[in-house]
C-alpha cells in the first residue's frame, strides 16, 4: 500500500534490492522516550525506521501519536518552503500515524488530502488514509492476547501474531519488520520456518509468492545452520519459479 511513497523516496529500482540485500540492523526495542526522539529528530532515517518498527510496537500509546502529529504540523507549517527532506519526514510521519487505529488522526489526515496543500502531502495522506483503514482491520489480529506469551516482549507477541494470522498481507510485514530489524528470536524463527514448511496459504498468486519470499527472508536472515537445510530444499523443490529465486539469493547473502 505504500509502494507509490516508496517510489518517490527510494528509486524503483531499489525495491527489489530491498527483498535481496542484508540491512545489518539491531534487533533494538523502543521505548516510548525513544519513540518520541526519533520523531522529533527532523532525521529521514530516524523517522522512518521508527515509523517502521511503530506498527507492532508502541500500540495504544497517545503520547506517541500526539507528538507525531505535533512534528507533522511543525513541518507543514508553511508548505511554500518546504524541500526535498521536509516533504520525506512528512510521508513517514503520516505513515505513522496511520499506525494510531484514532479517528481523530483519521481526520488529520483527511485534512491534509484538501486541494490547498502542496501535491505531494495530498497523495502522502490518501496513502496514508487507505493504510489507516487496513491497521483498524490488522490491529485487534496483532494485539490478540488470546495465545500471548507473558515470557516474552509484547513486540515478540505482536509479531508472532502477524505470522499467525492467515492474512498475507500482515503475515508478509510482520517478515519484513522481522527481517529489517534482524529480529531473530527463536520463538519467531521457530513459526516463519512452520509456516514455509506447511505452506497453507502459498499459490502462484503474487501477494502469496511475495509474503512467503519474505518470510524465507527473516528466516534465513538469522544466519541459523538448522534453517539452511530447509531453505536449500525450498531452493531445489517444487515451489513458484520466482519464490525459488529469491531463496536461492538469500542462500548466497546469508550462507
Amino acid at each position: 500500500m505504500w509502494r507509490k511513497t516508496l517510489n518517490t523516496i527510494c528509486k524503483p529500482a531499489l525495491l527489489l534490492a530491498l527483498l535481496l540485500a542484508p540491512l545489518g540492523l539491531s534487533a533494538r526495542e523502543y521505548s516510548q522516550q525513544d519513540f518520541i526522539e526519533a520523531f522529533s529528530s527532523q532525521n529521514v532515517y530516524k523517522v522512518r525506521r521508527a515509523s517502521d518498527a511503530l506498527q507492532f510496537e508502541g500500540m495504544g500509546e497517545p503520547a506517541i501519536f500526539a507528538n507525531i502529529a505535533t512534528e507533522l504540523a511543525k513541518l507543514t507549517e508553511t508548505q511554500e518552503s518546504m524541500g526535498k527532506q521536509e516533504l520525506q519526514l512528512s510521508a513517514w510521519l503520516m505513515r505513522a500515524l496511520a499506525y494510531s487505529g484514532d479517528p481523530k488522526f483519521q481526520n488529520l489526515l483527511q485534512e491534509y488530502t484538501g486541494k490547498h496543500n502542496h501535491k505531494k502531502l495530498r497523495q502522502y495522506a490518501k496513502d496514508a488514509l487507505s493504510s489507516f483503514k487496513q491497521q483498524q482491520l490488522w490491529q485487534p489480529i496483532i494485539n490478540n492476547r488470546a495465545h500471548w506469551d507473558q515470557q516474552l516482549s509484547p513486540r515478540i507477541n505482536a509479531l508472532a501474531n502477524g505470522l499467525r494470522s492467515g492474512h498475507l498481507e500482515l503475515m508478509r510485514e510482520a517478515a519484513r519488520t522481522i527481517t529489517a530489524d534482524a529480529i531473530h528470536h527463536p520463538f519467531l524463527l521457530k513459526l516463519l520456518s512452520g509456516e514455509l514448511a506447511r505452506q497453507h496459504y502459498l499459490s502462484d498468486e503474487g501477494l502469496s509468492v511475495d509474503t512467503y519470499a519474505w518470510m524465507a527472508k527473516a528466516l534465513a536472515s538469522s544466519g541459523e545452520a538448522e534453517y539452511e537445510p530447509q531453505l536449500r530444499a525450498m531452493a531445489d523443490g517444487k515451489l513458484p519459479k520466482s519464490l525459488r529465486k529469491y531463496i536461492k539469493g538469500y542462500l548466497k547473502t546469508y550462507y
